[in-house]
């Protein structure tokens, strides 16, 4: 990071023209407020509406260069390390579909997460592109799907040596991250550009506690959906292409153009330049207090000795206190791996607390044939404490 992110210079341009109070002879027919419904204006409040504003208006997205948008967009890159950063007015989504038809037009072979969002499914529908999908690791145990490996990377591609891009997630619905670092080496080494749909990780990088993005790990392409978890509006989101030739930033600013509306609501925008300068500026603080207690109860595999993604094998990342219960004859959480997870947390300085209750699997869930009321009372007990002595809640 190298500019100052104190800023928020699209935000600002808005607030500038709306306190100017100026006779608005474009759209849209709000015109401000004053045209909207009363229902609307007492919902929205009329600060928002006088944000609300069209595109082409001197001095917020046009003007000498760079305008305020501009510099808005160059802040995002800057933060994410990327070597240039797109708003998006319609989701990850839009990302998606416009990444598509950069990367693979008609008739172009990718390789693809097997369950990618849906958008890049429709992405690849509007493109012509030609996927081999390459499947996620599946854990039986927790009945999950999770990222792709390296491995698989390298094995799809080949099979598919004609690729010459790889779409993955990371991180899950699930919160699991992939090795991003070494599915960027795979493709890389197969002369492939790896896209990561981070659109569930804007704010990786932004503290220890939390995995390093996907730029970070090397690769050439990123979606953040910053309203996700970082606090912009919904419907916005970024795009972030790194510093590499794998991937045309001009063709996909085109396709970005193209998938675009004509007229992107200012607000969305304006909340992507705020939410870049919260995360900037007080993410490490955010997310620390965010992070400050973990409980895990019936949580299977959190530490296997002869796998190398292992949650215990990153205890030096983590920042909160942790509070693990497991039960009586479960496969997925001996008291082996409880050895080595408890050995791992306290060579990590963690304050934690492993434990096994006298009760199965399933102990918590009225409705299971293992429920346990005994055990159900004693982890709600163990969670309000850990979340009252760390929270203050």
């Amino acid at each position: 990071m190298q500019l100052p992110q104190q800023t928020a210079p699209y935000l600002e341009a808005l607030t500038s023209y709306a306190f100017r109070d100026p006779t608005r002879f474009h759209v849209p027919g709000h015109k401000g407020g004053p045209g909207a419904d009363a229902g609307l204006r007492h919902a929205m409040g009329e600060a928002a509406l006088t944000l609300d504003v069209a595109q082409g208006i001197e001095e917020i997205d046009v003007g000498p260069p760079p305008t305020p948008y501009d510099r808005a967009e160059t802040l995002a890159a800057d933060l994410y390390g990327a070597q240039q950063t797109w708003f998006l007015s319609n989701g990850a989504s839009q990302g998606n579909h416009a990444l598509c038809l950069a990367l693979a037009p008609e008739g172009a072979e990718v390789v693809a997460q097997r369950n990618s969002h849906g958008s890049l499914v429709d992405g690849l529908v509007l493109s012509g592109g030609v996927p081999h999908w390459v499947a996620p690791e599946y854990d039986d145990d927790l009945g999950m799907a999770h990222g792709v490996t390296p491995d698989a990377v390298a094995a799809a591609l080949a099979a598919a040596p004609d690729a010459r891009a790889v779409f993955v997630v990371s991180p899950t619905y699930y919160g699991m991250a992939a090795d991003v670092a070494g599915c960027a080496e795979a493709a890389h080494v197969a002369g492939a550009a790896l896209v990561v749909d981070q659109a569930w990780g804007p704010h990786f990088g932004f503290h220890r506690g939390v995995p390093r993005s996907a730029l970070q790990d090397g690769a050439d392409a990123a979606l953040t959906s910053t309203h996700k978890m970082v606090g912009s509006l919904t419907q916005s989101a970024m795009l972030h292409v790194g510093d590499t030739d794998r991937v045309d930033a001009e063709r996909l600013a085109r396709m970005v153009r193209l998938m675009r509306s004509t007229s992107p609501n200012s607000l969305l925008l304006a909340s992507l330049d705020a939410a870049r300068r919260q995360i900037a500026i007080h993410g490490q603080d955010l997310l620390g207090r965010t992070v400050a207690a973990a409980a895990s109860f019936h949580g299977g595999r959190l530490a296997v000795a002869d796998d190398p993604s292992s949650p215990h094998l990153s205890a030096d990342r983590i920042t909160a206190a942790v509070d693990v219960a497991g039960a009586i004859e479960d496969g997925s959480a001996t008291t082996e791996q409880a050895g080595l997870l408890d050995s791992a947390l306290t060579g990590a300085g963690v304050e934690h607390t492993v434990e096994f209750y006298p009760a199965h699997h399933g102990f918590a869930v009225p409705d299971n044939p293992t429920y346990d009321a005994a055990a159900e009372a004693r982890h709600w007990e163990a969670l309000g404490r850990l979340y009252r002595d760390h929270l203050g809640t």
